[in-house]
């Protein structure tokens, strides 16, 4: 059909997950700002939790990410990075 979808989470488990099912799912989909850059960004607000140990972390689109994840030892929030999402939906209108 031509769309492209592009898909997103929080970064913690669940949101990895989602992220990567639906890459899983849909081939021609790709990551929205869930890179290791976006991860960092959104924990440098200060309003990160603490990430669980308990739910493996996988992100097989950026090879650094849960690395840095785990080293932080912080969820990240997609409410973090609201501006910078608004602005790319901006540029696609």
């Amino acid at each position: 059909s031509g769309w492209r979808l592009h898909v997103r989470g929080d970064f913690d488990a669940f949101g990895l997950e989602h992220v990567g099912t639906l890459l899983r799912a849909i081939p021609e989909s790709v990551p929205w700002r869930m890179s290791t850059e976006d991860y960092l960004a959104a924990i440098a607000s200060g309003d990160g939790t603490t990430l669980s140990e308990k739910f493996p972390l996988v992100a097989s689109w950026d090879t650094d990410l849960v690395r840095v994840m785990k080293e932080h030892g912080l969820a990240g929030h997609e409410e973090a990075l609201l501006e910078t999402l608004l602005e790319d939906l901006e540029q696609t209108r």
